[in-house]
């Protein structure tokens, strides 16, 4: 039955064709916008035919309908028109029986070239629409294929692991019960050896601090008696340094009555005058109980207040103390900046003013740049500073100078609009 109906197939294309082959050329151009009217009756006879084939003929009509598309694509390119028209309007009932959507694509790319070269732009790109909503489709399909056979082989997968993942856990499960058995023991083993290492540790360790605050005491013992010794021994040499001080000061008070000359009385007067601030700085220096760290504000404040009273204690005084709190220093630094403040209030003081003017300086004490700075300021413009280096106020200068140096710091002093001196030492 199947080898009749490809034979009947056969015969009516093969008229088809012949009755074409009778148009002449232009006939054959003509026949894009229109039917082939010669055709009608073979096409429809092969409608009635392609209906009547079943499902078993489909594998003999498959290779017939690939012919007539490669028919088709071969008059196409020869520029057979109305062949190719005539083959593509037999295949398409072809196809509709066969339902294989790969040559229902290639017929619609067929149908699309042809109306496309016979200028049916309309009809070209309805084809051109269906190729592409048939290759979409199909595509689609195929994609949700492969991605239910995917979900498919993970699934299995998935329950393949589940499976592996459950003894894994079960073999797990029986490894850390024997491990914690183990840890357990191994802890406890552990624990009671700490607690006996620390026991004899700490034993051990009460015994060593017994004997070190046994040393401690004895040693603090030992200490307060030096530390009592020390003070004393302070104390003593305070006393003498400040008895000492006292006989010096006498003596020079004694020689400046027996002496006559006015030169050599002002020169023991000055010798004088020093020996009593040396023992003013001393006794104002060592009354801190922590030699090692002197705050300077207060030191430096009552110093100079102190040092006013001994110089000239009717002096009218207008000035003013600047001091970084949180500079401290020692006594031997302590002892020298008293000097030098000292002879530099002195070098004001013994300068000459009007009666009715006070004594205006300014003392700043600052930490510059990992260096200490002592600045002094008399305001007094009415006084001669220029020549200060000379005669008995340059022995003010030379000890200042000579202090500095000893610390390794720097001495500078102007005598213009006041006296302005700026000492430098390192910290």
């Amino acid at each position: 039955m199947s080898l009749k109906l490809l034979f009947r197939i056969i015969l009516i294309l093969t008229s088809l064709l012949l009755v074409v082959a009778g148009l002449p050329e232009s006939e054959l151009i003509t026949t894009t916008e229109k039917p082939i009217a010669e055709s009608r009756d073979s096409l429809e006879a092969t409608d009635r035919l392609l209906k009547s084939v079943t499902e078993k003929d489909l594998d003999i009509l498959l290779p017939a309908a690939k012919d007539l598309l490669k028919s088709a694509s071969q008059n196409l390119e020869s520029e057979k028109y109305p062949e190719a028209k005539l083959a593509l309007d037999s295949v398409v009932f072809l196809i509709s029986k066969t339902m294989n959507d790969s040559l229902m694509i290639t017929y619609h790319e067929l149908q699309y070239t042809y109306f496309l070269k016979t200028h049916q732009y309309d009809s070209a790109y309805k084809h051109l629409k269906a190729a592409h909503n048939k290759s979409y489709k199909r595509i689609e399909l195929e994609n949700k294929n492969k991605i239910l056979k995917e979900e498919e082989r993970l699934v299995l997968i998935g329950k393949k692991d589940q499976q592996i993942d459950t003894q894994k856990q079960q073999i797990n499960q029986q490894i850390h019960i024997r491990l914690f058995l183990i840890l357990l023991i191994i802890s406890v083993i552990i624990v009671l050896g700490l607690i006996l290492f620390l026991n004899y540790n700490v034993r051990k360790a009460n015994l060593k601090i017994l004997k070190q605050q046994t040393e401690i005491t004895e040693l603090t013992s030992d200490l307060d008696k030096l530390l009592v010794e020390k003070n004393s021994l302070l104390r003593e040499l305070h006393h003498r340094v400040k008895n000492n001080l006292a006989v010096l000061a006498g003596i020079f008070d004694y020689q400046y009555k027996l002496t006559k000359g006015e030169e050599e009385k002002q020169l023991l007067a000055g010798i004088n005058a020093r020996i009593d601030s040396i023992a003013l700085i001393h006794q104002q220096v060592y009354s801190y109980e922590v030699l090692s760290e002197i705050p300077a504000e207060p030191f430096l404040n009552e110093l100079v207040v102190n040092l006013f009273d001994l110089h000239n204690p009717s002096l009218r005084i207008d000035h003013k103390v600047i001091c970084d709190k949180k500079i401290t220093t020692d006594d031997k630094l302590c002892f020298s900046l008293g000097i030098i403040l000292n002879e530099l209030l002195s070098i004001s003081i013994k300068l000459t003013r009007p009666a009715e003017q006070a004594l205006d300086c300014i003392i700043r004490f600052e930490s510059e740049e990992f260096k200490l700075v002592l600045k002094y300021d008399d305001k007094n413009k009415n006084a001669n500073f220029e020549n200060i280096d000379q005669g008995e106020k340059s022995i003010s200068l030379y000890l200042i100078n000579t202090i500095t140096e000893q610390f390794g710091g720097e001495f500078k002093w102007s005598g213009t609009n006041g006296f302005h001196a700026w000492i430098s030492i390192p910290e």
